[in-house]
C-alpha cells in the first residue's frame, strides 16, 4: 500500500494492525522486499508470496551452483547436486514454506558465498568473495 501511494522508502507498514502500523521494514531489508511488493501489485498476496519464494529458491540455487563451480571448475554435476541438496535441505524448506521467515531465508541464500570466501581467504589469499558474502549476510540480518 505504501508503494501504491508513492512512498518508496518506507519504514512502517501503515495499513497493518488496524492502520496503527508495523515496523516490519526495520527487520527486513527493503531492497529484498521490493520484488515481493511489486508482485503484490499484479497477483494475490498468497500467489505473490509463493512466486517470491520461488524466486528466492532460484537465486539460492544459482548462488550455490556457481559457488561450488568456482570451487572446482570440472565439477559441474557435483555443483548441480550440491545446489539441489542445498535447496531441498529441511531447514530451508522450513524457513520459507512452514515458518515464513524471509530474513533467514534471504540470509541462507548467501551462506555459500561466505564459505567460498573463507576458502579463498585461507587457501588463495583472495578476500573479495568473503567481503561480498559477509556484507550480504549482514544486510539481510541486521537491517
Amino acid at each position: 500500500m505504501n508503494l501504491t501511494r508513492g512512498h518508496f522508502f518506507t519504514y512502517s507498514a501503515t495499513d497493518t494492525f488496524s492502520k496503527v502500523g508495523n515496523g516490519n521494514f526495520l527487520f527486513y531489508p527493503t531492497f529484498f522486499l521490493y520484488p515481493w511488493a511489486f508482485l503484490k501489485l499484479f497477483f494475490t498476496p498468497i500467489a505473490s508470496y509463493l512466486i517470491y519464494v520461488w524466486l528466492l529458491f532460484v537465486a539460492t540455487g544459482l548462488i550455490a551452483f556457481f559457488c561450488m563451480q568456482s570451487f572446482d571448475k570440472q565439477a559441474t554435476w557435483q555443483s548441480l547436486f550440491f545446489a539441489l541438496i542445498y535447496l531441498i535441505a529441511p531447514y530451508h524448506l522450513y524457513l520459507t514454506l512452514n515458518n515464513y521467515v524471509l530474513g533467514e531465508a534471504q540470509a541462507y541464500m548467501f551462506i555459500p558465498l561466505v564459505l567460498l570466501g573463507m576458502y579463498n581467504v585461507i587457501y588463495e589469499d583472495k578476500w573479495v568473495m568473503l567481503a561480498i558474502g559477509m556484507t550480504m549476510m549482514a544486510y539481510t540480518r541486521i537491517m
